[in-house]
């Protein structure tokens, strides 16, 4: 079945967070809060500061993160088709799922779930810029043609899972920098204590391009029209099989540096500990991935850019705010950012930066220097770089993605049965509400 896809994501990663994710405060991993409701916490990658120094400098990373972007959204914009079975060629199975896994890189959040019977314990990364799930495999051809099988501590082992179902379809994701190859199969799926029976999964034989990852698999979280084989999410069933008490997942990302606390993702509702009520809700626009309109980026003097609404994207699997490079330039000279090279502003100036709004759905949601200014040290040298990075996606409609940069300060709430995407004041984990309120937007 042929589907265009409704629009690409950007996975980046600029922002210097440390640490390794502990136990929420509020709810203990594996606690329900409610039935049909549970938290999850989440952990975060290794620091920036170890990849800046794989790649010799601040530029030769960025330019080998523009490198491969472009890379995976021109294949992704030339792919058009979905597998339609297990006899279809290499290049009828390629699936632009729109998760740049070798890219995953520092602020990416991931947790814990477990499949079969007794339960195999699996790390995997809950991405909302993709769809399909698929973990490694125990089975792994022997050989050459087994020169590329994931190198992990946890593979799936469906001969030791009484609730396992054979499927056997193929399924070979092509990501830009990298691929998945494997195969269908069926079992039952846990993420915390909710648990869903016959869920569809790729095990994977053949990963190129995750060696290095700190997680096992990719869990995705977007909407069914992403999915490839047309397979059914994990959440989605979680819904179907009436598991949880709302179709509703939410995710609150934090981004304090000396914490040690990386995130926590909700399923089946919202944890009113993390936010500012209320929530206020834009429908999505794109069935696909998490789509939007946008009416505007604005400053104290009006608006910036997107003067007559544009498209955005929530992503949880981004850290920066991307947008098309003009109108990226556009906000850089707004702030005052100089560019040599790289956009940059005065580290001593970040309080006295200007504020810049997001409005969405007639409220503005406002970032300060602060919140969107990233502190980075290489080589002895602190820089201090706006969060905006400007990327013009070819032969593709102009396009926002609001990464951690903006999910963050938001408390993001995915709601699947009405299509729609929510966000409010995020607090931070001792409760204490994090930067400007919401205030009503007048065009």
């Amino acid at each position: 079945m042929a589907r265009k896809f409704a629009t690409v994501l950007a996975l980046f990663s600029l922002i210097a967070l440390l640490g390794i994710g502990a136990a929420s405060d509020h709810l203990q991993h594996g606690q329900q809060a409610a039935k049909g409701m549970a938290s999850v916490p989440l952990r975060r990658m290794d620091t920036l500061r170890t990849r800046l120094e794989a790649a010799g400098s601040l530029e030769q990373y960025l330019k080998q993160l523009h490198d491969s972007l472009r890379q995976r959204w021109e294949r992704m914009l030339s792919s058009s088709k979905f597998p339609k079975d297990s006899t279809a060629s290499d290049a009828d199975a390629r699936v632009g799922t729109d998760a740049e896994l070798h890219n995953f890189m520092d602020t990416q959040y991931y947790g814990d779930i477990s499949i079969g019977s007794p339960p195999q314990n699996f790390t995997v990364l809950f991405d909302t810029g993709s769809s399909n799930f698929w973990v490694p495999s125990k089975k792994c051809p022997k050989g050459k043609k087994g020169r590329h099988c994931p190198v992990r501590d946890h593979k799936y082992d469906s001969s030791k899972s009484s609730s396992y179902q054979p499927d056997g379809r193929r399924m070979f994701l092509l990501y830009g920098s990298g691929a998945m190859d494997g195969f269908v199969s069926k079992d039952t799926v846990c993420v915390s204590n909710i648990c869903v029976q016959q869920q569809e999964f790729a095990e994977a034989t053949m990963d190129i391009g995750f060696k290095n990852a700190k997680f096992d698999g990719v869990l995705g979280m977007a909407f069914l029209e992403a999915s490839a084989l047309n397979l059914s999410t994990v959440f989605d069933n979680m819904v179907t099989q009436h598991k949880v008490q709302e179709p509703v997942f939410s995710f609150w990302l934090n981004r304090n540096p000396e914490s040690k606390i990386g995130g926590e993702m909700t399923i089946g509702g919202t944890d009113q500990q993390r936010f500012v009520a209320p929530i206020t809700y834009t429908p999505v626009t794109r069935k696909a991935y998490w789509q939007f309109k946008m009416d505007s980026i604005s400053g104290s003097q009006g608006k910036i850019v997107c003067h007559n609404g544009c498209q955005a994207v929530a992503d949880t699997g981004a850290s920066l705010i991307v947008g098309p490079t003009n109108e990226v330039k556009e906000i850089q000279n707004y702030i005052g950012a100089t560019s040599d090279n790289n956009y940059t502003v005065p580290c001593e100036k970040i309080s006295n930066l200007p504020d810049i709004s997001f409005n969405i759905g007639g409220k503005a949601y406002t970032l300060e220097g602060k919140d969107y200014v990233v502190k980075l040290t290489t080589k002895g040298k602190t820089q201090c770089l706006p969060g905006f990075f400007g990327f013009d996606l070819p032969s593709f409609e102009k396009l926002w993605v609001l990464g951690d940069v903006f999910i963050g300060r938001y408390y993001t709430v995915f709601d699947v049965g009405q299509s729609r995407v929510g966000f409010a004041q995020a607090k931070d984990e001792n409760g204490a509400p994090i930067g400007p309120e919401v205030r009503n937007f007048i065009d």
